[in-house]
């Protein structure tokens, strides 16, 4: 997608319509119900673990997923936060708008991209973001990687709000913000190239939204609570994964 088309976002239902027979429909819901039944996670149905050595490109690193599901000790009352279609939306928009300017040419310093692709959910990027999120702690994990996605990224963002009520949506549109704001420090042969030069002007989570290869993302966030001199605060962790991440010496788009 480029400028013009990405600019605007319609229904992108497809204009053919299946007709199922009730006998179909009736499978599909049985189906359905079975990986309801089962947790609905696709996840597990595969062995990450196992599969390391194939999955992750550095020699000894281990896959998230190896690390459990359970919390790690550093989380003090900790929440996972359901991905509601209202976060997963707002995730998307503020994504999608940000890549669809910088399409169009609205950032002065960075010119227009030929080519950039939508950014859609993936549930399974989402669940394996869930492993590093329960660690609670800011840290990208060795490996994420799926079998259809062999070189995921990942953006991070951790903060601590004391004496606020701060929502979940509050806090994902300040997360974001953050990593955009990062586009300031940069410059456009940064992204023709992204080398030592790109990881040192610290632009990497606003060249991760932006890369134009990605296509899916899906993330995790949960709130704990905390001590920050003295005082009690809350806190978000954020774990963003997305289906391709910033690849040394190649372009972030074109």
């Amino acid at each position: 997608l480029v400028c013009c088309s990405l600019c605007q976002y319609g229904d992108n239902t497809r204009s053919e319509r299946f007709v199922l027979t009730a006998r179909k429909m009736q499978l599909l819901i049985a189906i359905f119900s079975l990986l309801l039944a089962v947790g609905g996670n696709f996840t597990h149905a595969f062995d990450y673990c196992a599969a390391s050595k194939d999955l992750c490109p550095v020699p000894g690193s281990r896959h998230v997923v190896c690390n459990g599901r359970q919390f790690a000790p550093a989380c003090k009352s900790p929440k996972l936060i359901k991905m509601k279609p209202e976060y997963r939306a707002q995730i998307l928009e503020f994504h999608n708008r940000l890549r669809n300017n910088l399409a169009c040419g609205y950032f002065h310093r960075y010119a227009e991209a030929s080519s950039m692709e939508e950014l859609h959910w993936d549930n399974k990027l989402a669940r394996i973001a869930e492993y590093n999120a329960r660690t609670c702690s800011f840290e990208h994990d060795e490996c994420r990687n799926t079998r259809r996605y062999r070189t995921a990224g990942q953006n991070l963002a951790i903060n601590w709000f004391y004496g606020m009520n701060v929502t979940v949506a509050q806090a994902l549109d300040k997360f974001q913000r953050h990593w955009f704001l990062e586009y300031r420090k940069g410059r456009q042969k940064m992204l023709d190239r992204y080398t030592k030069l790109s990881i040192q002007a610290g632009i990497g989570h606003f060249t991760q939204m932006i890369h134009a290869d990605t296509q899916y993302v899906g993330c995790a966030m949960v709130r704990f609570q905390g001590i920050h001199q003295g005082f009690p605060v809350t806190q978000y962790y954020l774990v963003c994964n997305y289906s391709v991440g910033n690849l040394y010496e190649r372009p972030v788009y074109r």
